[in-house]
């Protein structure tokens, strides 16, 4: 795999999701279905998510361990409910700000980066074997189709009664 095969499959990994949530409606997008979850909160949790890889790779640029790296290495389901916690109330237009700035955002940052530092297995200790793209690859691209999936489930269960949306607490 080489640089642009990686930026390729973040890329092709989000242009799935966003193809899926671009023709619902502000209604449907904040709708809380029957779990007491939202695709709104799904992409909000997605958004922080990919925050944090850009953290991930900001600080590895510098030579630091990443804050949050339990998270990171772990997967994000343990931070997924205190993500929902967090972004409830928020404006879904910031919400879907968020969501496609953190994603521009990490593909500016790994653009900047050199093959042999985005494969490299072995310089990053705290990375336990992996490197930056195996952590790209399973942390954004992989949660991507995992959101989608999510989302089209949610769909597939159907909109709650009209009107009831997103709560504010």
């Amino acid at each position: 795999m080489t640089k642009a095969d990686l930026i390729a499959q973040l890329e092709t990994a989000r242009a799935a999701l966003n193809a899926l949530i671009a023709p619902l409606t502000a209604d449907q997008l904040s709708a809380v279905r029957s779990t007491g979850v939202s695709i709104q909160d799904e992409l909000a949790h997605h958004a922080a998510c990919v925050s944090r890889m850009v953290t991930v790779v900001f600080s590895a640029e510098r030579g630091r361990k990443p804050p949050e790296l339990d998270a990171v290495l772990s997967g994000w389901e343990a931070v997924r409910r205190q993500d929902y916690a967090a972004q409830r109330g928020r404006p879904l237009e910031r919400v879907l700000d968020d969501f496609h700035a953190a994603h521009r955002q990490l593909l500016r940052r790994v653009a900047l980066w050199t093959e042999a530092d985005l494969f490299d297995r072995s310089k990053y200790r705290w990375a336990g074997g992996r490197s930056i793209a195996d952590l790209l690859i399973a942390r954004v691209a992989e949660q991507d189709a995992l959101c989608r999936a999510r989302i089209m489930t949610m769909l597939d269960a159907g909109l709650p009664p009209e009107g009831q949306t997103h709560p504010t607490s």
